[in-house]
């Protein structure tokens, strides 16, 4: 059975904690975006992607010439990038839930995924009223393997699992089944292809993609047995996929242009600050106070340490506030401090005349 679906899929984009919100309009076979068309994947949405979905639809079921309609609503989060979870309401069949745990994630090699469909609601498709809740029960355990193959610019995945499931046929008999399943899903620039074995039959999907986001396409169910009712949709829904291409391309080019102005304003910045830093300096050296002009000097070396002007005054303040801060003391008759000053003097100016007199005069007069 296929239904006109009404979703919203959001996602927390990163950059500048963006957030995307896609409203969609989908195939209830497709509702599911990891899917091929009914049977599940080794795919999981990815952490942070949460589908909202509700619909309406119309069907034929078996044995009757009468159409029904169905409503329904569904939900599939992205827990983790490994673990996808959702739950289907019907209005005929209640609830179906389904989890999804991606145990390997391939790339040269193939996917692995395990999953659960229908944990709730009914535990058996009944063709005899065509309820469209059948779909959510089959293949309720799985086991299944993706790998995608690049060709020529298209991406080809196919999926291959066995699961399990129980329904009634519509002459009332119960059947458990136990079976293979495999799809083909083709995405070939703007042509989305796919085709399926659900272990029971044969679905199919043909849809296009506009650059926006936007497809449209139909998709035919059931085609080769006959006590399962054939049904034949179309769908128009908005996929993230060229959304995230074009969201990942964004996020790129601003944070290069970001990086760029915040670069350019940075260098502003710090010239500006080393401009005011020396100036600072130079004024307090020029007013001899020496020792407060070394931390501004001192503040332009670390914002430029090729700053020539800079070092030079840093330097020679440095030797004037060692000399008086020695000759302070020497003056106190503190001998042993006053020759540590000096000897900085010196190790800055080698050969510094009057400090090394200093340190030789308070060396006599720690003689005596």
């Amino acid at each position: 059975m296929k239904k006109l679906s009404f979703f919203a899929a959001v996602k927390s984009a990163g950059f500048g904690a963006a957030v995307v919100c896609l409203i969609a309009f989908q195939s209830s076979a497709l509702g599911f975006l990891t899917n091929t068309v009914e049977t599940p994947s080794a795919q999981t949405l990815g952490h942070g992607i949460i589908e909202l979905g509700g619909g309406a639809g119309v069907y034929k079921p078996a044995n009757s010439d009468t159409y029904s309609n169905d409503k329904n609503a569904w939900g599939n989060f992205g827990v983790t990038e490994r673990l996808e979870g959702g739950l289907t309401l019907y209005t005929s069949t209640m609830a179906a839930a389904n989890i999804k745990l991606l145990l390997i994630k391939g790339g040269k090699l193939p996917s692995l995924a395990v999953g659960v469909n229908n944990i709730t609601g009914k535990t058996k498709e009944t063709f005899a009223t065509g309820a469209p809740g059948d779909t959510a029960v089959s293949n309720s355990a799985y086991c299944v393997i993706s790998q995608d193959l690049k060709i020529s610019g298209s991406v080809l995945t196919i999926s291959a699992g066995r699961g399990n499931r129980g329904f009634v046929d519509k002459t009332g008999d119960y059947k458990n089944l136990h079976g293979a399943f495999a799809g083909l899903k083709l995405n070939a620039g703007q042509i989305c292809a796919a085709v399926e074995e659900d272990g029971r039959d044969v679905n199919c999907s043909l849809a296009f993609n506009f650059p926006t986001g936007m497809s449209v396409g139909a998709n035919a169910r059931n085609l080769k047995e006959n006590f399962a009712p054939k049904v034949f949709g179309v769908f128009l829904n908005f996929s993230n996929t060229m959304i995230e291409q074009r969201i990942t391309s964004l996020e790129a080019k601003i944070k290069i242009l970001s990086g760029e102005t915040a670069a350019v304003e940075a260098s502003k910045i710090s010239a500006e600050r080393i401009k005011t830093y020396f100036m600072e300096g130079h004024k307090l050296f020029s007013e001899e106070k020496y020792p407060q002009s070394i931390e501004f000097f001192e503040k332009v070396l670390e914002q430029k340490p090729g700053h020539a002007e800079a070092a030079k005054y840093l330097k020679t303040a440095k030797i004037k506030t060692y000399f008086m801060e020695g000759h302070k003391l020497f003056s106190e008759k503190k001998y042993t401090q006053s020759i540590k000053f000096f000897e900085k003097v010196i190790d800055l100016s080698p050969g510094h005349a009057a400090s090394e007199d200093y340190i030789k005069r308070a060396r006599t007069q720690l003689k005596q």
